[in-house]
């Protein structure tokens, strides 16, 4: 699979339908039904997982300790409110209500290709977390390195 990146802004539908950008389609051999796992992770904002990556992600998440409450809270927060969308042939997917309310999606919606996954923001929070920071300088930089040792 292709590293997903980028950012693009579409507006929904009459029907409440997002377009994906055709570029985060090509995982699916050009195939342009395809499915995608959409669920709240974090606060602000969707993650919508093509299939493959959703497999992967739900592997992790079985192999956490089921008697950890840390580990059952964060599979149930993960599962409980994801839902597998299957894109029509224009590439379009239904993200239900509560989900576009959840992230304050109402008419436009910017999808950021997040390497394995897609975010889905509605432009007011992504706007308002951009200016929040943090600034990419030496500072900010030397703090995460470690991550990448």
């Amino acid at each position: 699979m292709h590293s997903l990146t980028g950012e693009f802004r579409y507006s929904l539908d009459d029907k409440g339908r997002l377009s994906i950008p055709s570029r985060f389609r090509h995982w699916n051999d050009g195939n342009p039904e395809c499915t995608f796992v959409v669920t709240k992770i974090a606060q602000e904002y969707l993650v919508a997982f093509p299939e493959p990556e959703w497999e992967v992600l739900a592997q992790k998440l079985l192999k956490l300790p089921q008697f950890n409450k840390q580990a059952r809270q964060l599979v149930r927060a993960v599962s409980r409110r994801s839902v597998a969308l299957k894109t029509d042939k224009q590439g379009r997917i239904l993200i239900p209500k509560e989900l576009l309310d959840h992230a304050n999606i109402q008419k436009e919606a910017v999808i950021i290709g997040a390497l394995n996954c897609l975010e889905i923001w509605s432009p007011q929070n992504l706007s308002q977390k951009d200016s929040e920071g943090p600034e990419f300088d030496d500072n900010f930089m030397d703090s995460i390195s470690n991550i990448f040792t």
